[in-house]
């Protein structure tokens, strides 16, 4: 059972990446697009690979069942059609490719940050919010953010290792049998000497990924970490935010402009490992405060 999960975590993450890869192929502001006599015909098959893969991952990861399947089918003929006419009438590919592929509507990100989160109980069923999404960059973030807030699915996943931190609580190595060197290294080296009721370290097989989830802190902040163009990079998500006032301490934070929102993201970058781990463990550190000892908490 925990390697079944794990090879469906690790395989939306390898389709994630991939489809990512395949939104930057067909975008038609490239040079490239512009000049491709088939441009057409990549852009219908790229849509059934698309198509195909959110069902496969929401079959694995046990999300939605037959009726999100259906519901994704009328999705991606709403998608196809749209394109149709795109191609037989002005060919404005420029359009589509905003609003089908690219565009996520603020509004249902927002929802999804103010409502899936960690380890609630009442998060909304996922094809509640899917149905808000009207592109594949849309769909592939609410899927994204599904799984990165799945404590179960995380928790289920193979332990390999485990030491207490403070107050005996556990820091968790979890993921294939070998597990990549940043995960492991990551696991050793860090102190997380922070008060959490978990934390999992989830080391992907790809070397340079990890995701982690630090549970009781920020309600239970997620980072997830990935090496591209040689840096490595950082983006957390920190579901409940206690002061506001000191998030502007956090490297690479977005604050939201909603003074009301509880939520808060960020996202920088590491030249090589070394500086990673300082970010890291200062990132940790901080999100971790405790206000009731004249510091903050998120």
């Amino acid at each position: 059972m925990e390697n079944n999960r794990m090879e469906a975590f690790q395989d939306f993450f390898k389709k994630n990446i991939k489809i990512k890869e395949m939104m930057v192929d067909i975008d038609p502001k490239t040079e490239s697009n512009q000049i491709r006599r088939n441009y057409e015909d990549v852009v219908v098959e790229d849509l059934k690979s698309f198509e195909f893969m959110f069902k496969a991952f929401s079959r694995s990861l046990g999300y939605g069942g037959d009726a999100l399947i259906e519901m994704l089918a009328e999705k991606f003929k709403t998608i196809r059609e749209a394109f149709y006419e795109c191609e037989s009438g002005d060919r404005d590919f420029k359009k589509f490719y905003q609003r089908y592929i690219a565009d996520i509507d603020p509004h249902m990100v927002q929802f999804l940050n103010e409502n899936v989160k960690g380890h609630y109980l009442d998060k909304p069923p996922i094809d509640k919010v899917l149905n808000k999404a009207t592109s594949i960059n849309a769909l592939l973030h609410v899927y994204h953010h599904y799984v990165m807030n799945d404590d179960e699915l995380q928790s289920g996943l193979p332990l390999l290792a485990s030491r207490p931190v403070r107050n005996m609580q556990y820091l968790n190595l979890r993921g294939i049998a070998e597990p990549n060197s940043l995960a492991r290294d990551i696991f050793t080296m860090l102190p997380f000497d922070i008060d959490s009721d978990e934390i999992n370290i989830i080391g992907l097989d790809d070397k340079d990924s990890v995701i982690m989830m630090i549970r009781g802190v920020g309600h239970a902040t997620t980072i997830n970490i990935s090496k591209e163009d040689g840096k490595y990079w950082t983006k957390y998500f920190i579901p409940k935010v206690h002061d506001r006032k000191e998030l502007v301490k956090l490297q690479g934070i977005n604050i939201p402009k909603d003074p009301d929102a509880e939520f808060a993201t960020g996202v920088f970058a590491s030249g090589d490992k070394k500086e990673l781990f300082g970010h890291l463990d200062a990132l940790i550190a901080d999100i971790s405060r405790d206000p009731r000892k004249d510091e903050y908490s998120l």
